[in-house]
């Protein structure tokens, strides 16, 4: 073992240095990567207090542009609640205490500190909110309400605008956007080629401003969805079209396709199974072409949940085959793989065991914000920021 340590919490594959927290990193998982790795060092700050929250009862977390984490945790006292944080103390934004009953477990934080959510509420019924720490605002409730039931994942930009999958009491189904004036469909499965499923949509910023004319109407956001045909895709809404970013097909490369990550170029970031080897990669698209962040190809297993940045860089999970986890970046497909965190490492006095990372745990700083399960049977969320 090498020891691999700078600042707070750090990891470097060049640099030994002395530091009050150590992170090392295992060699034979350095030698083995079929990809030439970058050196970059990271300080790693812990956002969730472990006084306060169970060790076993944290979500996998969000990142603004301000470097505020958003979370769902459940606290000592027995309430589960979503917080942001940035490593000191932590923000309400709601909890189950009250007239919410259940709290969906993937916030959305836009750079304002905004944080939207599903929830189950206690009277009965679904609700989608947006807040700051203050009075929620509610963007769409099933009772009273035209909606039967919501997808649990939201997506919230900096206009204020959360776009959210829902069945309607007609049992239509399809993608909306709300900001806590008004409702509009983006898509219905009666009057589209969608069927209507329950993944969550990726919004980005470059929307007119919540609340001009029209604005709700004019959102761009990405989608998984399954065609009419029965092909999976993933798909882009923008000015009033919608553009094929990738096609799953029997005959084609691509197989099927999991939830999309949008920035305000509109490009996304995905994971796809392939039908041919090798059978697993990352891909961003824009509707003209496909560029490849990575596969697996060697050492790498399977993938999970990219993240894509308005600078076009994507971190994402991976398994190896020789069964390691580790959180990755690439800034595009011509730059080397920065391995940022990974299973065997020391972190704040333990080994990471196993790791979490989720669509928006990437910001256009190129800190990361993730879930890590300790040796000492800890789990606490961190943010990895890059150092010069």
């Amino acid at each position: 073992m090498i020891s691999l340590v700078r600042s707070r919490f750090t990891l470097t594959a060049l640099s030994l240095v002395r530091s009050r927290f150590a992170l090392t990193v295992p060699l034979a998982l350095l030698g083995l990567l079929p990809f030439p790795l970058a050196a970059q060092d990271y300080e790693f700050t812990q956002i969730s207090v472990r006084r306060s929250f169970d060790p076993f009862g944290l979500g996998t977390p969000s990142i603004n542009a301000r470097g505020e984490v958003a979370f769902t945790g459940f606290l000592i006292s027995g309430v589960t609640g979503i917080f942001r944080g940035a490593g000191g103390d932590v923000t309400l934004i709601a909890d189950d205490s009250g007239r919410i009953s259940f709290l969906g477990v993937n916030p959305s934080i836009n750079d304002l500190g905004d944080v939207s959510f599903a929830a189950g509420l206690e009277r009965g019924g679904e609700g989608i909110f947006r807040g700051n720490g203050g009075p929620l605002t509610t963007i769409a409730t099933t009772e009273p309400g035209r909606f039967n039931f919501f997808g649990f994942d939201t997506s919230l930009n900096n206009q204020g605008v959360v776009a959210f999958k829902a069945e309607l009491d007609s049992f239509d189904e399809g993608l909306f956007a709300g900001d806590g004036s008004g409702v509009v469909p983006i898509y219905r499965a009666s009057t589209s080629r969608f069927t209507g499923e329950d993944s969550g949509p990726s919004l980005n910023d470059a929307g007119p401003a919540s609340g001009s004319p029209g604005s709700l109407a004019q959102v761009k956001v990405a989608f998984s969805e399954r065609t009419d045909a029965g092909r999976t895709g993933n798909f882009l809404f923008r000015s009033g079209d919608f553009t094929t970013i990738a096609l799953a097909s029997d005959a084609g490369r691509i197989g099927f396709v999991e939830i999309p990550s949008l920035n305000d170029a509109g490009q996304v970031a995905f994971h796809a199974f392939l039908n041919n080897a090798p059978h697993e990669a990352i891909l961003v698209g824009d509707g003209r072409s496909l560029s490849t962040i990575a596969t697996t190809v060697a050492r790498f297993r399977s993938f999970r949940n990219p993240s894509l940045n308005d600078e076009g860089a994507v971190a994402f999970f991976a398994e190896l085959d020789t069964g390691e986890q580790g959180i990755f970046l690439r800034n595009d497909s011509a730059s080397p793989i920065i391995r940022v965190i990974g299973t065997g490492d020391r972190l704040d006095g333990s080994t990471v065991t196993s790791l979490s990372f989720a669509r928006e745990g990437l910001n256009d700083e190129g800190q990361l914000a993730f879930l890590v399960q300790l040796g000492d049977d800890r789990t606490a969320i961190f943010r990895a920021t890059p150092l010069p």
